[in-house]
């Protein structure tokens, strides 16, 4: 099945990245994920469901006003996506006069996690029949110069991980993914619970002596060194690698903390996220060393390669990209229908998915 996807999704001609690795990693996602490129008429969907076409659209556009079961107006929402269903989005901006285009504010995919997750959000957008506008930031400290342009443009409403980059009104329905904003309906993912997950894990196959790969600044880490004494654990400065802004590979990384431990060595490293961790395990074999005897390497996202490399990477799992997507869209949309409701706080728990990257530390 050949799924064209890259000429629906709107770049800033600023935004530089490896175009045709997007373009094939998101091709590559929908294809898994099952896309249909049979489409269904809101016709042939009402007699399917053996309802009105009109209660079908209240329930498609979030404008039920609370009257419909949330079960019902829930299950017309995943039939039609499971049938493919498109709205005409050229015919409802005419019709209404409504803007039909959601903005997504994300980190660079080359981080193939936010490709992964840009890609849910192309579809779940475009399935409830809106088009996604989507501005990529690489640095970390860029994001406001990258999302305060989506403002101006006419938007039903902002998808973005760093709300707290927003003006304190920003005149559009926002939710907020990761960071946390008292201002927006909120994703978030719970760190506190990952960090102690991950900690008692590592504690089990008596490892004491931690690495730290990461942001600067990131909630998790916080959370990270508040629990080691708890855990009985260790994390010296010599053994924390955090960088600010550009991410940086994980091969230099690792040859950071072999530089700053001099000689004495931690067992365990926690990266930042897979890709890192992948590279770090590269480094860690080219320079004569073995994943999990010499070192334990656990990762963050758990994307698809994780459980391609060798050894496979143990990693910490939050929700299906599709699965998340599906929530920020509906949040999104019932902000859109209902501007007065409280607001929605959703706490997604991440796993741990145990590989064969970690082990008992050397004696």
């Amino acid at each position: 099945m050949t799924v064209a996807v890259h000429q629906n999704f709107l770049f800033p001609r600023h935004i530089s990245f490896d175009n045709q690795r997007f373009c094939i990693t998101l091709k590559a996602y929908v294809c898994l994920k099952g896309g249909n490129a049979m489409s269904v008429t809101m016709t042939e969907l009402a007699k399917r469901l053996g309802l009105s076409q009109s209660t079908i659209s209240r329930a498609l556009n979030y404008k039920d006003g609370g009257r419909m079961k949330p079960e019902l107006a829930a299950r017309i929402r995943e039939v039609a996506r499971q049938a493919g269903f498109h709205p005409n989005q050229a015919a409802a901006t005419l019709r209404t006069g409504a803007s039909k285009m959601i903005g997504v504010s994300l980190p660079t995919p080359r981080n193939l996690r936010n490709a992964e997750l840009a890609a849910a959000l192309h579809h779940e957008i475009t399935a409830h029949g809106y088009l996604p506008f989507f501005a990529f930031h690489e640095n970390y400290g860029d994001q406001q110069a990258k999302i305060i342009p989506l403002l101006s443009l006419k938007l039903a409403g902002l998808i973005t991980i760093d709300p707290n980059s927003l003006p304190e009104n920003p005149g559009l329905p926002v939710v907020g993914y990761y960071y946390y904003d008292d201002r927006f309906d909120l994703l978030q993912l719970d760190m506190k619970h990952m960090i102690r997950h991950v900690l008692a894990y590592l504690q089990s196959l008596g490892h004491t002596k931690i690495a730290v790969m990461g942001l600067r600044g990131d909630i998790r880490y916080t959370y990270f060194f508040e629990a080691l004494k708890e855990y009985r654990m260790r994390c010296p400065e010599r053994w924390q690698v955090l960088f600010s802004g550009v991410f940086r590979e994980g091969g230099e990384l690792f040859d950071r903390l072999l530089k700053q431990s001099g000689g004495n060595l931690p067992t365990a490293i926690l990266a930042h996220n897979d890709q890192m961790a992948l590279a770090v395990m590269r480094r860690i074999h080219e320079l004569g060393y073995s994943v999990p005897e010499d070192f334990s390497v656990i990762g963050n996202e758990n994307i698809a390669l994780a459980k391609e490399s060798v050894p496979s990477l143990t990693s910490v799992s939050y929700a299906d990209p599709a699965e998340l997507a599906a929530k920020m869209v509906n949040m999104l949309l019932e902000r859109k229908a209902n501007p007065a409701m409280p607001l929605q706080r959703l706490l997604i728990e991440p796993g741990l998915v145990i590989r064969e990257s970690c082990g008992a530390p050397k004696q």
